[in-house]
């Protein structure tokens, strides 16, 4: 093999391996690395800007260049491979071998030129600088940019050809012929950002925030409206004056007014409006006037779709029905901005939070029913939302009774139970968790043991003897069952 042969190969090697390494880079380079470049006015970041608006036309244009840089190769290669086997076999004094090489060449040739070109191919043609590419997409992409666009240039009729061909084939396969898709799904998205905060690139509230973006599409108004028995309204079947005091003292900007506990929505009443209009104002028709219209919806509806329907409403409130017309909620502006960037608290707000450890008891929280299941993951570190379809805490106990709820209710959740401490007729007001063995008890006595305790609580003259002997007897039950269990334990443990 002369120099011009060597260097000829060395050439084709190369050129293969540009072509393979501005493929590769151009598919693995995520558009927002080249975007923030060409913010900052970088020229070889426009270009490759440009190259990725058109992908599949540059995608075209790589495998082109590997083709024929490909062919070129294994040609110069097998033309060298002859002369150069035969010098070798005579400098050895193997005449009559590299005869008979020269006489087999049809065969021997072809062989010893394929192995020599598939292994330079692989190697350096291939491996090498798809490794390079797939490690370094955004740097290889820009500084190949460059020589893909004058190739892209001098061979665009032959792309053309091929991409015309290749959609016509597609097409025969009934396949839809489009650009490479360069964009991520949802779900990729989301791993993406759990991936970047765990290698502390962003921030747990900045986290939260991405992921209630890339998820507000998958939540209903349900999760986040405000049931019907919590809305403040206004009632034409109120004296004037009691609606006229609960404007000024609710401290909401809007009111929803209507007839018969809401069972008809009239509209939704501004504090501005009111303002304006107070010395005018002598009896409920006159609010009924003051009254803009209230969309509805259903309670299905998804919250992104909401967000755009309000934005394009320009309203900040709606009203939500089932799927037999009834009002089971409201929801406003600011409980859809909620789901995406947590609790919007003004001077005027004094909820408890929706879950809070409690102190007293490691493992242990206070819940409101209100409280969303994906919340409760996070912070108890439970799963339950692959056992329901509940989207509340309040939800999954009553699906779990199969009735409605009371004081003292127990509903266990793997070691912990959730116990309904606050109830009214219809609702859940509270709930607590806690570790289901908390004093070190085995379950069985444990729930044994309060269930004595509730029925004891309950018996008329028990309540009678706590009042008159001013001790509890309950309180006495527990701690004796407790403190034999402890006993037994520790003698059991002293006998070992």
């Amino acid at each position: 093999m002369t120099g011009s042969d060597a260097a000829l190969v060395a050439l084709l090697l190369f050129a293969n391996a540009l072509f393979v390494a501005a493929e590769f880079a151009l598919v693995k380079v995520r558009v927002s690395q080249i975007d923030e470049l060409v913010e900052r006015g970088h020229t070889l970041a426009k270009m490759t800007r440009r190259m990725l608006d058109q992908l599949d036309s540059y995608i075209s244009a790589a495998q082109l260049g590997i083709t024929l840089a490909s062919l070129a190769l294994g040609r110069v290669i097998e033309s060298s491979v002859e002369p150069m086997i035969a010098g070798a076999f005579k400098r050895l004094g193997l005449e009559d071998s590299a005869a008979g090489i020269e006489a087999h060449g049809g065969v021997v040739v072809p062989l010893l030129a394929l192995g020599i070109t598939t292994f330079f191919h692989i190697s350096l043609g291939e491996q090498v600088p798809k490794i390079l590419a797939i490690r370094t997409a955004r740097t290889v992409a820009l500084w190949t940019g460059p020589p893909m666009v004058v190739f892209h240039f001098v061979c665009y009729p032959v792309i053309v050809l091929f991409s015309g061909f290749t959609n016509f084939v597609l097409r025969l396969m009934r396949v839809a012929p489009a650009d490479l898709e360069h964009s991520h799904t949802s779900h990729e998205l989301r791993k993406m950002v759990a991936e970047s905060f765990r290698s502390g690139q962003l921030t747990d509230e900045s986290r939260s925030m991405i992921e209630n973006v890339l998820t507000l599409g998958e939540k209903t108004a349900r999760r986040v409206m405000i049931p019907r028995p919590d809305i403040v309204s206004l009632s034409l079947s109120r004296p004037f004056e009691e609606n006229l005091k609960l404007i000024r003292t609710s401290h909401h900007s809007r009111l929803p007014i209507g007839r018969d506990d809401l069972e008809e929505i009239l509209g939704v009443v501004h504090v501005k409006d009111v303002v304006e209009a107070e010395g005018r104002l002598a009896s409920n028709d006159d609010l009924v006037a003051l009254a803009r219209p209230v969309p509805l919806f259903p309670e299905t509806i998804r919250l992104n779709q909401l967000f755009k329907e309000l934005r394009a409403r320009q309203t900040h409130l709606a009203m939500l029905a089932d799927e037999f017309g009834s009002l089971v909620g409201m929801v406003t502006l600011e409980n859809v901005l909620e789901a995406l960037v947590g609790p919007i608290l003004d001077e005027f707000d004094q909820e408890p939070p929706e879950i809070q450890a409690d102190s007293t008891q490691p493992g242990a929280f206070w819940i409101l029913p209100t409280c969303p299941l994906d919340t409760f993951e996070q912070v108890c570190g439970l799963k339950l939302s692959n056992q329901t379809e509940a989207d509340t805490l309040g939800q999954f106990v009553l699906e779990r009774l199969g009735r409605l709820a009371k004081i003292g209710d127990v509903v266990n959740v793997g070691a912990h139970r959730l116990r309904v401490i606050e109830a009214d007729r219809t609702r859940i007001r509270r709930l607590r968790l806690e570790p289901i063995s908390p004093t070190g008890l085995s379950s069985s006595l444990t729930l044994a043991v309060e269930t004595a305790t509730a029925k004891v609580a309950a018996d008329p003259i028990v309540a009678r003897v706590e009042h008159e002997a001013g001790f509890s007897p309950v309180s006495d039950l527990g701690d004796q069952a407790i403190a034999t269990t402890s006993g037994e334990d520790r003698r059991a443990k002293e006998s070992d």
